[in-house]
């Protein structure tokens, strides 16, 4: 650990030092953004597609997305759209712009996530663990988010949503820090964009006092987003779609057990394939959440206390992260939970969660330790 005088020493050598670290994580991921023409990216070519398909008045959810895949991007598997119908504002705005631009600038946008990610931390955590000035605490963040989590520059390269969905993490966590009830319900709304990361933190969230509003706000918002996102040509044939799509989403090889994180990796390697749905798996991951705030009411668990309710939902979080099936990208949401390890107070304890988190944070990196396992990614 970094001796405590020398985080908060004055010198020049040492200021010099954070902003070195700050500028380090953003060169790293800004040439991470830098538009690549041989390239484009794995994942945001479907939020283009589908944005593409519905300011046209289609649906991203049928055979069509497949044909305008083929003739834009040639040479390239389309799998179906697999994300929920409220994605159609975003989609539809970044379809505004020819691939490649729109391609630069959501990757330009996930860098600026993570950089208002660390700066929302470190609003919450710099006086109240680290006793630094808000900065300070940011340069440590910030370099630790884009040096050290493998994912991050993964997520940026391919394009993923999950910088977005870290940041509304980030954002959630601050607004119960502030009591800010319109951010926390922006931040909810923006979590239930993927359900299988949110549905715990909705379901936890029903027994914080402060959530409550904000909670009832944010599902309002997602009920109007879905209608809206099924405001097509056939909506009850977009949505039959839809469900379909969900269906064929453990077809893909990039989607199978063995090639993502949570629950159904562990039953999948202990006993033979057995796995469950995420539907099952969203039911089990709610439910668990809900008993567990049941026992700590039936505790006297203060739970209107500002530091409660963050332990709370960041423990929802990594119920999320961690049951439900993930890939190795959507592990950034939990660098959340590591980046507050300072509110562990034990050494033991505190010794086994950064091992937890390494683990987490360079999960592609160690799994060239257990390179004869099938599987792209390894990550559990």
């Amino acid at each position: 650990m970094v001796p405590s005088r020398i985080l908060h020493s004055t010198s020049i050598a040492v200021r010099a030092a954070y902003v070195f670290a700050a500028l380090s994580g953003f060169a790293f991921l800004a040439q991470a953004a830098w538009p690549n023409q041989t390239y484009f990216p794995v994942d945001f070519k479907y939020f283009w597609l589908s944005g593409r398909l519905w300011l046209d008045g289609g649906s991203p959810y049928g055979p069509e997305l497949e044909t305008l895949g083929k003739a834009v991007f040639p040479g390239v598997r389309i799998n179906p759209f697999f994300y929920p119908p409220s994605w159609r504002p975003i989609s539809s705005l970044a379809a505004l712009s020819p691939p490649k631009t729109a391609e630069t600038v959501w990757a330009t946008l996930s860098v600026l996530a993570f950089v208002l990610t660390a700066w929302l931390l470190a609003g919450v955590s710099s006086q109240r663990y680290y006793a630094l000035n808000h900065w300070r605490c940011f340069a440590l963040y910030f370099a630790a988010i884009a040096l050290l989590v493998k994912a991050v520059e993964i997520a940026v390269i391919i394009g993923q949503p999950t910088p977005f969905l870290t940041l509304a993490a980030a954002a959630l966590i601050w607004s119960i820090h502030k009591r800010n009830a319109f951010v926390a319900a922006i931040a909810l709304t923006a979590l239930f964009l993927k359900p299988q990361l949110s549905i715990c933190v909705g379901a936890g969230a029903l027994f914080i006092p402060f959530l409550r509003l904000p909670l009832a706000a944010a599902i309002a918002a997602t009920c109007g987003l879905t209608v809206y996102g099924l405001a097509v040509d056939n909506p009850l044939q977009a949505f039959s779609d839809f469900l379909h799509n969900l269906n064929l989403y453990n077809a893909y090889p990039e989607n199978q057990p063995e090639n993502m994180s949570g629950f159904n990796f562990i039953t999948n390697a202990l006993f033979g394939g057995w796995t469950a749905s995420p539907f099952t798996l969203a039911l089990f991951t709610g439910v668990l959440c809900c008993c567990a705030c049941l026992i700590l009411k039936k505790a006297a668990v203060a739970f209107h206390d500002t530091e409660t309710a963050l332990t709370m939902v960041i423990c929802f979080i990594l119920a999320g992260t961690f049951i439900m099936p993930t890939h190795n990208s959507d592990l950034l949401v939990a660098v959340i939970a590591i980046l507050l390890a300072p509110r562990i107070k034990t050494a033991p304890m505190r010794v086994c969660y950064l091992i937890g988190a390494l683990f987490v944070m360079r999960s592609m990196s160690l799994s060239v330790l257990f390179a004869d396992m099938p599987g792209p990614e390894k990550t559990a």
